[in-house]
């Protein structure tokens, strides 16, 4: 097992390399990565071989071209293999699929935010609502919503569509219900 020494460098963006053959499609999401930088700042920094190509982090790429960032923190990871890069560059993107949501802890992450009034929209929760109001869950009747019941019994997640999203919400304002209940679009 090879450890990367903690060399972060400032590389000039238009030194860096795209991988050609990169099969993640992530144009139509440019915008967010954009938002995020400007909310967080430049703060992960992209893996290179030691030809300034990009094993990870094509997308923050895109977003500095487009903030028209000049240099960026990147962290080169000489000691991979062709094959290692290849396998690495998929396993990076396939990676963040592998883990599921604590429903519960996350639900009060962002009901924390947004008692805050803090942008969900930013970390890629644009249709996540919280409702907690009302006087009778039970008496609910939405047949054209789908309801998932979650592994924790006080969490209730409903998915409906956006057209329905707005109604949705109108009518769990004014029911009983636990106290959490997400609806997603």
């Amino acid at each position: 097992m090879s450890i990367i020494k903690e060399n972060i460098v400032n590389l000039e963006v238009d030194k860096i390399i795209p991988y050609a053959r990169n099969p993640r499609k992530n144009d139509d999401v440019v915008d967010k990565i954009v938002a995020s930088i400007k909310e967080f700042g430049f703060v992960v920094p992209i893996l290179l071989n030691k030809e300034n190509q990009v094993i990870d982090g094509h997308l923050r790429l895109k977003g500095a071209k487009i903030l028209d960032i000049k240099k960026v923190p990147c962290i080169y990871a000489d000691h991979l293999s062709e094959n290692q890069q290849k396998a690495f560059r998929l396993l990076a993107n396939k990676s963040v699929s592998w883990a599921s949501w604590d429903e519960e802890l996350l639900n009060l992450e962002l009901s924390d935010l947004q008692d805050m009034d803090y942008d969900t929209n930013i970390i890629g929760f644009e249709d996540y609502e919280l409702i907690t109001k009302g006087d009778s869950w039970n008496d609910m009747n939405l047949d054209h919503i789908e309801a998932i019941d979650s592994e924790a019994p006080e969490v209730i997640r409903i998915e409906c569509s956006k057209k329905d999203k707005k109604e949705v919400i109108e009518i769990l304002q004014n029911m009983e219900m636990p106290d959490s209940v997400e609806v997603k679009t």
